[in-house]
C-alpha cells in the first residue's frame, strides 16, 4: 500500500506515511487509496475508516498539519492523479489529460512558456504574437480530434478564446458550451461575458447552476461525491455538474482555458489520466529559496535554471505563503510552527512588510530588478508566473505589452478575435471579490461556536475579526476554519 493521495491539507497519517487531504475552501471529501497499482475512491470518512480497519491501518489526526492548512491554503499542496480526475492548482503553461487515444483537455493559460520552448532567440513583438497564435491553434487542433467536443467556459479570457477559436477551426463539429455557475455566489458578472461569446457561435449551450447538484450521485466507481454545505458554493460542484451533463450529451473531450483550482475531467471510460503540470509561482519561490540558502543572487539562480544546471533545490517547492501566514498567525495557537524570521537579514528589514522583505532580501541584483520592473512586480505579488520570466529573459522588453502583465502579449495576439469586453478584461480574477463571496458573519459564529477548533485557534483573537471589513487573507482563514470544523465533525 503506497498510501492515500489527494490535494489540499494533510489531515491524517499512518504507519505507511499515507496522507488524507481535504481540498481548500471545501467540504467535498475525496479519499483515494492506492493499492497494488489501483486507486480506490471513498466519498465519506466512514467508508474509508471501515476500509482502514479491515486492513489494520492505524490513523491519527495531525494537528500541526491542520494548523498549517489554517494558516495558508497553499500548504502541502500536491499534484493528484487518479482515474478520471486531476486536481490542478494555480494555472500553468499547458495542462494535458490524456488517454491512449490522445489528449482530452488543452490549457492555454500561459502559452508564452511554449513559445520559449521553441524560440531561443529574441523576437519582435509581431513575430511573438504570430507564434502564439500558431501555437494556440495547433494545440486546439491537435487536442480536439474527437467528433463531439464540449467547452467549459466561465466567460473569462481563456475559455472564451478557446470557444471562439475552436468554433472557427471546426465549424462542422458539434460543439457544446457548458456554462456552470453558482446562483449563491455574488460579485460575478461572468454571464454578460459568456453571452458575448455565445452570440458569436451557433452552439448548444447548457446552463448549469451548481446549487442544483446537492446530494446528486454521479457515476464514479467506488464513490458517490458529497457536496458542500450552503455556506460554500462554487468550484467543485461546477465540475461534477458539468461531467454529468457532458456525459449525457455524449461529449468525449472537454476543452478548458482555466488552470486554477478546478477538477478537470477525463470523460473516457475509466482511462488513467496523466497530467503534466509546470507550476509558476512555487517555481519562482524555489528560485528565491535557492538564492537565500546559497546566498547567491536570484539572477544567477535564474541563469543556472535556464542553462539546465540547477540542482535539487529547484525542484523543492516552498510550502508556505509568507504574507498569508503573518496575517493569520495571531489567530492560531500553534504559532511555533511558523518562525518569525524567515528571511536573511530580517533584523535589518524588520519594519518592512513581508512582501517587501522578500524583494529587498532577494531581488538585490540590478539585472533582476530591471526584469522585475519590466514584469510589473509589485509589493502584493513580488513574483509573477515562471513562463513570463522565461519569456522576458529571452525577448526584448518592448514585447512585454500591457505593462508586462501576464496576459498582455496574449491579449494583443488575439485582439482581433476576442470581443472587446473580454480582450480588455484585466487580471486573472476578473470581477471576483473574495471578501464578498460568502456570509462571513455566519461563518464566524460557527467557528467561534466550534468545540473541535478550540485546539487550533485563539478564540478571543478570532472574536475580534470584523466580518464586514475583511482582507482576502482573513476571509480565506475563516473559510478554512469552517472547512476543518465541518470535516473533523465527520471523523
Amino acid at each position: 500500500m503506497s498510501g492515500l493521495v489527494g490535494d489540499g491539507a494533510l489531515l491524517l497519517s499512518t504507519p505507511f506515511q499515507s496522507t488524507l487531504f481535504v481540498p481548500p475552501f471545501s467540504e467535498l471529501n475525496i479519499f483515494a487509496w492506492q493499492m497494488d497499482g489501483d486507486t480506490i475512491l471513498f466519498d465519506t470518512f466512514a467508508r474509508f475508516s471501515s476500509f482502514a480497519a479491515r486492513n489494520e491501518i492505524s490513523l491519527r489526526i495531525d494537528k500541526e498539519q491542520i494548523t498549517q492548512f489554517l494558516a495558508s491554503d497553499r500548504m502541502n499542496t500536491k499534484q493528484t492523479v487518479f482515474s478520471g480526475l486531476v486536481e490542478i492548482e494555480h494555472g500553468c503553461s499547458l495542462t494535458v489529460l490524456a488517454d491512449d487515444r490522445g489528449a482530452s483537455l488543452v490549457e492555454v493559460n500561459h502559452l508564452p512558456d511554449l513559445l520559449c520552448e521553441r524560440s531561443l532567440t529574441p523576437m519582435s513583438g509581431s513575430d511573438a504574437a504570430e507564434e502564439i497564435r500558431a501555437l494556440t491553434l495547433e494545440a486546439i487542433q491537435f487536442k480536439a480530434s474527437h467528433d463531439t467536443v464540449g467547452i467549459a467556459t466561465s466567460g473569462g479570457f481563456d475559455s472564451s478564446l478557446i470557444a471562439l477559436l475552436y468554433g472557427r477551426a471546426f465549424p462542422e463539429k458539434a460543439l457544446h458550451l457548458y456554462h456552470v455557475y453558482s446562483s449563491r455566489v455574488r460579485g460575478l458578472n461572468e454571464i454578460e461575458y459568456f453571452n458575448d461569446v455565445r452570440q458569436r457561435l451557433s452552439s448548444h449551450v447548457t446552463w448549469l447552476d451548481a446549487e442544483t447538484t446537492r446530494d446528486v450521485q454521479l457515476d464514479f466507481p467506488n464513490m458517490a461525491p458529497g457536496f458542500r454545505p450552503h455556506m460554500v458554493a462554487g468550484w467543485y460542484e461546477r465540475n461534477w455538474k458539468m461531467y454529468a451533463a457532458a456525459k449525457q450529451d455524449g461529449v468525449s473531450v472537454i476543452l478548458n482555458g482555466d488552470g486554477g483550482d478546478q477538477l478537470m475531467l477525463c470523460l473516457d471510460e475509466m482511462s488513467l489520466a496523466r497530467e503534466f503540470h509546470k507550476e509558476g509561482t512555487p517555481l519562482l519561490r524555489s528560485v528565491v529559496n535557492e538564492a537565500i540558502l546559497k546566498q547567491s543572487s536570484v539572477w544567477q539562480v535564474t541563469h543556472n535554471w535556464l542553462a539546465g544546471k540547477s540542482d535539487d533545490y529547484m525542484s523543492k517547492w516552498i510550502h508556505f505563503d509568507a504574507d498569508n501566514i503573518e496575517k493569520v498567525k495571531p489567530f492560531l495557537k500553534l504559532k511555533a510552527l511558523f518562525p518569525r524570521r524567515i528571511f536573511r537579514d530580517a533584523d535589518r528589514y524588520e519594519n518592512l512588510s513581508v512582501s517587501r522583505q522578500h524583494q529587498v532580501c532577494t531581488l538585490n541584483d540590478a539585472k533582476y530588478n530591471s526584469l522585475a520592473a519590466a514584469l510589473g512586480v509589485c509589493e502584493r505579488k513580488p513574483f509573477l508566473y515562471w513562463p513570463l520570466v522565461r519569456f522576458c529573459v529571452l525577448c526584448p522588453r518592448q514585447i512585454l505589452l500591457a505593462g508586462g502583465r501576464e496576459r498582455g502579449l496574449f491579449r494583443s495576439a488575439f485582439s482581433d478575435t476576442l470581443p472587446r469586453s473580454i480582450a480588455n478584461r484585466v487580471g486573472k480574477s476578473g470581477d471576483v471579490d473574495v471578501v464578498q463571496l460568502f456570509d462571513y458573519a455566519t461563518v464566524k459564529k460557527r467557528v467561534l461556536a466550534s468545540h473541535t477548533l478550540a485546539d487550533y485557534i485563539e478564540l478571543d483573537a478570532v472574536s475580534t475579526i470584523d466580518p464586514h471589513n475583511l482582507t482576502d487573507e482573513i476571509a480565506g482563514f475563516l473559510m478554512r476554519c469552517a472547512t476543518v470544523d465541518a470535516y473533523l465533525k465527520t471523523i
